[in-house]
């Protein structure tokens, strides 16, 4: 697995109910003596959009097939999470670079506490 790549990982949903396999996106490879991948969420839900943040994928059949997903959807960079390597991972396809180029600025960008750009 590598940054960009769109994969499958059971995770729980926030009310603590019944795991079940959901989309994330590799942000960033991190690295220290258990080495871990930065991911975001993925979300089917694009009729709650944060304008300027949430970034759409599958608006054209292009980027939809590359990723592997299915509908349309939104990587959310506030969904972030640290999870291990070697975690059990189910890969779906990849975003383009300026996908991931641009979720990283987010990030960045609010971690740094500085406006951001408008998407590309």
């Amino acid at each position: 697995m590598k940054v960009g790549d769109v994969v499958l990982m059971r995770l729980s949903t926030g009310s603590g109910g019944t795991a079940k396999r959901r989309p994330i996106l590799i942000v960033a490879e991190l690295p220290g003596v258990y080495p871990a991948f930065l991911v975001c969420g993925i979300s089917s839900k694009v009729d709650r959009i944060a304008d300027d943040w949430d970034i759409v994928i599958g608006t054209d059949q292009d980027d939809l097939a590359t990723t592997g997903l299915k509908i349309t959807s939104v990587i959310r960079p506030s969904w972030l999470a640290s999870i291990p390597r070697s975690s059990r991972l189910d890969h779906l396809g990849s975003v383009r670079d300026t996908t991931i180029t641009l979720v990283r600025e987010r990030i960045a960008s609010a971690l740094a506490n500085t406006p951001f750009t408008d998407n590309p």
